[in-house]
């Protein structure tokens, strides 16, 4: 299961959020807005069928590049 290292940045959940709300590009927002979700304990799967993305596309979104 893909987890999201918010704690790693000392960061939570909730700025991620905020982040993604006020974010000027939507692509930003829709990368933010699936972190959030995954750290909320959502699957990619899941968040991928949500927001019709293919899973392995939010996977990617997760990892450190």
């Amino acid at each position: 299961m893909l987890k999201v290292e918010s704690d790693r940045w000392n960061q939570s959940s909730s700025i991620l959020r905020e982040e993604a709300l006020k974010a000027n590009h939507a692509r930003t927002c829709e990368r933010l807005m699936t972190l959030y979700e995954i750290c909320k304990g959502k699957s990619a799967t899941k968040v991928g069928t949500d927001t019709g993305r293919n899973p392995q596309t939010v996977s990617d979104s997760g990892r450190d590049h």
